[in-house]
This record gives C-alpha cells, structure tokens and sequence, in this order.
C-alpha cells in the first residue's frame, strides 16, 4: 500500500478545493461536466494513491495552484491544473501498469 491510508476528511476538502477552481465557471453545463469527472478520477485516484503514495507531494501541487489563482495567474493556475491531473493519470497508469513509474 505504499503508506497510503483513506482519509476521507482530506478527500472531502480536496474535492471541495478543485470545486472552487472552476467556481466561476459561466457554464453550468461544464461545472457539471467536470464534476462528474471528478466523481469518476476518485477511483484512479484511490489506485494509485494505494501504489505510489509515497511519489506524490500534494502541497507542492496544490499550494502554488492555490496561490496562482488567488494572484489572478489564470494561464498559470491552468497550466499547474493540467500538470497536476497529468501527473494523476501518470500514476494510475503505472499503478495498473499501463507505463512504468517516473519519479
């Protein structure tokens, strides 16, 4: 397990986090959209968490995507959001073995 153990009060406010992302979202349809995703990343994201836990540094993801959009930083705030989804979908991968794992 990787020193993974389930934290739901975490997983609570993290989904709580990526929600107020995209909260100013003029399309409601889209807001929608991406958190069905989200609802449906928790499961990739359970996986390889129980695998390679120990790879991801989450404050050093979500910290400077926090700061990027309380500066304003729109294209960098999107720019750390899609490194940081790329870097989930990485370790899921490698976590059912579709790529090895990259450090």
């Amino acid at each position: 397990m990787d020193g993974y153990v389930r934290n739901p009060v975490w997983e609570d406010l993290h989904a709580q986090f990526h929600r107020c992302l995209l909260a100013n979202c003029p399309s409601r349809w889209l807001r929608q959209f991406c958190e069905s995703l989200a609802d449906e990343a928790y499961r990739f994201r359970q996986v390889a968490a129980s695998r390679h836990y120990s790879k991801r540094e989450e404050l050093r993801e979500h910290v400077p995507l926090f700061s990027a959009c309380i500066e304003g930083r729109e294209d960098d705030a999107v720019a750390l959001l899609v490194a940081h989804y790329q870097r989930t979908a990485q370790l899921t991968q490698a976590a059912i073995g579709l790529v090895p794992t990259q450090d």
